[in-house]
C-alpha cells in the first residue's frame, strides 16, 4: 500500500491522506486549518473516491473544492454530509468578513450532495476488489473510522475517542494489519471526566453567584451541545449563541448517531437561544453562562462577549477545547494575552481551561493500538508523535512527513 500525506501528518489540522492502490487512488479527508488566513494542504490530484471521517473543518473544509475540481464519490455518514454543508457555507461567510478567499463557491457547496454516498456503520460496501466498512470513531456524532480490506486489513481512525461522552459512545478496537491512527494528545493524559465536569459546573455556578458572566467558547459541532448537557439542571441561566443551535437541530434530525436523543432535547429545552446583539447586551446585563462560538477565539460572538467582560474580575472565560497553535485561544492559554480588534492585552477576569477533549489521550491510544494488534502503525495528526512512538516498540512505527511517499505491505 502506497500513501502520502497532503497535510496533517505532523500537525493537528489540514488533514488529507492520499492512497495509491493497484485498483484505485483515493483520499481520506481533505480539510484546512482555520486562521487568518487559513492553512491549506497540498492540492489533491485526480482520485477515484474520498472517504470522509467527519465534518470538522480541518478534515472536511476543502471537500467542496474537491467535489467541484475532481468529481469523486465521497463516502460519509448522513450526519457528516449535513454538517459538512453547514460548515462550508459558514466558512464562506467568515472568509468574506475576514477578507480572505477560499477556493470554492456557494455553487460548489450547493452541488456537494450530488457527490455524497451515504454509509451505515458496520455495513460493507465494495469498490472493485476492495471491501470497505465504516465504524463510529467515538469523536462526534457521525464520525467514522474506516476499515479497508484488499488482502490485508487497514484501519484508519480519523479523530477518535475511546471514552463515552454525553453525545456518543467511545470507539471499539478492530484487529488489523495496518493502523493509521491520530496522535493529537500524544504525551498527554486527560483528567478524570466526571471530576472535571463537577469542577466545571461548580466554577460556572460560582461565577454567576458573584454576579458575573461565564463566557464559554466552544466548538459549534458537538462541544457546544455537550456543554449544554453538562450545565442542564445547574439552576442558572444558560444561553447558546452562534451556529450551535442549527447543529443541535441537525443532530436531533438524525438521532441514530446520538447516545440519547431525549437527553439532548432536555438540555436544549433549558437553554435560551441568542439571536442578535440586543439579546447579547441583555445577557451581559443580567448575567448567566453563555456557550458561544468560536471555540478557539478566532471570531464569532465569543469575542463580542469577551470585549465586554474581560476587565471585571467577577467574570470568567472557560475554554473547553483543543487550541491549535497560532490561534487566539492558544495565545490566551500560553501567554494569558488575547487579541481583540488588533490590540493584544491581558484580561483581568478569570480564565480557565477545561480539557473536555473528544480525542483519546496517550494512555488510551497505546491501549487501543495494542488491542488492534497491527503489524504497522502510522502516527499522524499530531505534533508530539515521537512521544507516543516510544511506547510502541513492539510495532513497526512510521512517522510520515507531509509530501513524502511511503509504502507498507
Amino acid at each position: 500500500m502506497k500513501f502520502s500525506f497532503l497535510g496533517g501528518a505532523e500537525e493537528v489540522g489540514m488533514a488529507g491522506i492520499l492512497f495509491d492502490l493497484p485498483e484505485y487512488r483515493f483520499l481520506l479527508d481533505y480539510g484546512f486549518t482555520p486562521g487568518k488566513p487559513p492553512s491549506f494542504p497540498k492540492e489533491s490530484p485526480n482520485i477515484d473516491f474520498c472517504l470522509l471521517t467527519h465534518a470538522h473543518v480541518d478534515h472536511s473544509g476543502l471537500i467542496p473544492w474537491l467535489s467541484s475540481a475532481r468529481g469523486p464519490r465521497i463516502f460519509a455518514t448522513t450526519m457528516t454530509q449535513s454538517i459538512t454543508e453547514i460548515l462550508a457555507r459558514d466558512n464562506l461567510k467568515v472568509s468574506k468578513l475576514e477578507g480572505y478567499s477560499l477556493p470554492f463557491s456557494e455553487g460548489d457547496v450547493a452541488s456537494l450532495r450530488n457527490y455524497f454516498e451515504p454509509i451505515e456503520y458496520g455495513e460493507k460496501f465494495e469498490l472493485g476488489e476492495i471491501d470497505v466498512r465504516g465504524y463510529s470513531s467515538g469523536h462526534i456524532p457521525g464520525s467514522t473510522m474506516f476499515e479497508i480490506n484488499n488482502g490485508s486489513r487497514t484501519l484508519i481512525t480519523g479523530d477518535m475517542n475511546t471514552v463515552d461522552s454525553m453525545l456518543v459512545d467511545g470507539v471499539k478496537p478492530i484487529r488489523c494489519d495496518n493502523l493509521f491512527i491520530e496522535s493529537t494528545y500524544a504525551g498527554r493524559e486527560h483528567p478524570n471526566r466526571e471530576e472535571l465536569v463537577k469542577e466545571f459546573r461548580d466554577d460556572v455556578s460560582d461565577t454567576i453567584k458573584r454576579g458575573g458572566v461565564a463566557v464559554i467558547p466552544a466548538f459549534a459541532v458537538a462541544r457546544s451541545q455537550e456543554v449544554a448537557m453538562m450545565l442542564e439542571s445547574l439552576g442558572v441561566d444558560v444561553y447558546l449563541d452562534g451556529m450551535s443551535k442549527r447543529i443541535a437541530t441537525t443532530f436531533l434530525s438524525d438521532g441514530k448517531f446520538l447516545r440519547s436523543v431525549s437527553k439532548l432535547k432536555k438540555a436544549l429545552s433549558q437553554v435560551k437561544f441568542v439571536n442578535n446583539d440586543s439579546h447579547r447586551k441583555k445577557l451581559l446585563k443580567n448575567g448567566g453562562a453563555v456557550i458561544t462560538t468560536s471555540g478557539m477565539l478566532d471570531g464569532g460572538p465569543a469575542l463580542f462577549y469577551i470585549k465586554h467582560i474581560k476587565d471585571d474580575e467577577k467574570n470568567s472565560i472557560f475554554l473547553t477545547g483543543y487550541q491549535v497553535e497560532g490561534t487566539n485561544g492558544r495565545r490566551l492559554l500560553d501567554t494569558g494575552m488575547i487579541e481583540l480588534d488588533g490590540d493584544i492585552g491581558k484580561p483581568k477576569c478569570n480564565v480557565k481551561f477545561f480539557d473536555f477533549s473528544a480525542h483519546a489521550d496517550h494512555r488510551a491510544l497505546v491501549k487501543f493500538i495494542d488491542e488492534c494488534s497491527p503489524k504497522n502503525v502510522v502516527l499522524y495528526h499530531g505534533d508530539k508523535r515521537e512521544l507516543l512512538a516510544k511506547d510502541l516498540s513492539n510495532y513497526n512505527v512510521l512517522l510520515p512527513k507531509d509530501g513524502e511517499n511511503y509504502e507498507i505491505a
